[in-house]
């Protein structure tokens, strides 16, 4: 789950990713047991994440992605005023956050350095 994270929220830094159309299960035959959607994908015309802080960003998402904790790089406290601020729950999985999100903790991790 980890990885499969990291890379869709790594690659949203330079791609537009947009969900075109959602698919019932029963679309299929037989049923997939994973919701299914079509994606739209975009170049950006400029990347979201320069391309110095390129791999920060990813080896902090994979940090995150892949660990139940805040991986070393902010506080509890500090997370905590994040959750109210970028309006994601606590206890939420890093699958739940999202883009906007990633790129609101990764914007604030990179202004503490």
């Amino acid at each position: 789950m980890g990885a499969g994270v990291a890379t869709l929220a790594d690659a949203q830094t330079a791609v537009q990713v947009e969900i075109v159309e959602r698919f019932r299960r029963t679309d299929f035959e037989p049923p997939p047991a994973v919701d299914t959607v079509l994606l739209s994908l975009a170049r950006r015309e400029r990347p979201l994440i320069a391309r110095e802080e390129q791999r920060r960003y990813g080896e902090f998402v994979e940090a995150i992605a892949s660990a139940t904790a805040c991986g070393g790089f902010i506080t509890y406290r500090q997370l905590r005023r994040l959750a109210s601020d970028l309006r994601f729950d606590l206890a939420a999985r890093p699958s739940a956050l999202s883009f906007d999100q990633w790129l609101g903790l990764h914007r604030f991790i990179e202004r503490q350095r």
